[in-house]
Parts: C-alpha cells; structure tokens; sequence
C-alpha cells in the first residue's frame, strides 16, 4: 500500500473545521479526477480519520451535514472511510465516527463508514479507555502498539526519576526521546489504520482492482467486497 499523510492538527492536538473541510475537499478532487482520467496513482483506496468531536449540545448536530455530506461523497465515489471512535471511556458518539451504525448507511450506492475502537493486546477485551455504543461498528488491536517512528523527534518532557549509581548515570524513560526508531503508544487512532490496512490488503487481492471507471462504480463494488469480508460484524449484510 501506499500511504499518503496529510497533516492538518497543530501541535496542541487541534484542526479547525474550516482546514479539515478544506483538506478532504482537494483530497475528493484528487480521487474523482483520478477516476475521470484513470489514473490509479491518484485514486484514494481508503481513507483513515484519526480525530474526532463531540456534542456539547444537542443544537450542535445541526453542525454536522457539511462534513457528513462530504464523507457521504467519498463512499459514493468508492472510498472506505474509516474513522477512530475515540478515547474517553464513553458511549458518547464521536465524530465523524459517530455517523457510522451497524444498520445503517449500506446503501447499495456508496461504502459504508466504518467506526473502530480499540482492543488489548490479547484481541478479545475492548481498552478500557475506548469509546463503545451501538455506534462503534468493531474493534482492533489499539492498546500497547509498537511502531517504527522518526527518531528526530523530540519535545521539552524529560525523565522523571534520575540518580548517578556507580558511575553510571539511571534514569526513567524519557517519554518523548524517539532515538531508538521505535515507540509504544495506545488509542483508538491507532485501531483504526490497522483497519485500514487490512481492507488495503483485501482491496489488493481483488481481481478488479485495476477497473476504473468515471462514476467510481467498480470503486465501489471492490470497496464494499473488501469492508465486508474483513468487518465481520458486517458479513452478512452485503
């Protein structure tokens, strides 16, 4: 697979609507041109969110339909969207998350969204801190994952413990030191592209992966063959 990443959050975590809309516009653009044109380097396979918000009240979901009906666009146009359901231990929908349903949005027509938490390490509890409900279509690994990581990464934390013992120096772990090329983190944003990854897989092994055609049809034949082979909450839904 190849992975296009498109940073949008600022350091303190946070992306104004207006850049996230911004972004997954051009990024719709890209992929309807592609199929116009068919040019299979500009198709987008499958998109992974990794963020997300809340209601605060209930007047805010009249808030939602510009980025719903955007993400309805790209399921229309053959893309998977996947979306992290969040990390505060609630059954509090996130969104975009929250716009997916195990019994709804499988019109025949476009790709279903799907909502991933997270699982422990043994695959079989959900993390505690995970966000659950009707709405959180399934689960994957999201607890404890290693990852290569750039090791030119660093941030002002340190060490919290430190003590000089027979010349050597011991410390606690500093948490943002990356040198080693590796790191361990946790989180439903993490669940989800391992999702991701794996209807990446499933979309490579389909025989008609090189159809391409203006309307995104094959799209998405070949998108939902994938999402419900490997959504096994779904597998009997198609």
């Amino acid at each position: 697979a190849r992975i296009l990443a498109i940073p949008v959050m600022r350091a303190d975590g946070a992306v104004p609507e207006s850049c996230l809309i911004n972004s997954l516009t051009l990024l719709l653009a890209r992929h309807r041109e592609a199929l116009v044109t068919g040019n299979p380097d500009g198709l987008i396979d499958v998109l992974s969110l990794s963020l997300g918000y809340y209601h605060e009240n209930a007047e805010d979901a009249s808030m939602d339909g510009l980025l719903g009906a955007l993400l309805q666009d790209f399921a229309r146009y053959g893309v998977a969207v996947v979306a992290a359901a969040g990390n505060s231990s609630t059954l509090t929908p996130m969104y975009p998350a929250g716009f997916a349903n195990k019994d709804a949005n499988q019109a025949a027509d476009r790709v279903p969204l799907v909502s991933v938490g997270a699982n422990n390490p043994d695959g079989s509890t959900v993390a505690y801190f995970s966000n659950d409900g009707a709405w959180v279509t399934t689960f994957r690994p999201g607890s404890s994952l290693v990852s290569t990581f750039p090791t030119d990464v660093t941030s002002a934390l340190q060490p919290s413990a430190r003590v000089v013992y027979g010349g050597h120096e011991r410390t606690t772990p500093d948490p943002d030191d990356y040198r080693s090329g590796f790191c361990t983190w946790s989180g439903t944003s993490f669940a989800a592209p391992v999702l991701a990854g794996q209807l990446a897989a499933a979309l490579a092994a389909d025989p008609d992966i090189a159809t391409i055609d203006p309307d995104g049809t094959a799209a998405v034949a070949r998108a939902r063959r994938a999402v419900f082979a490997t959504v096994t909450e779904w597998k009997d839904r198609q």
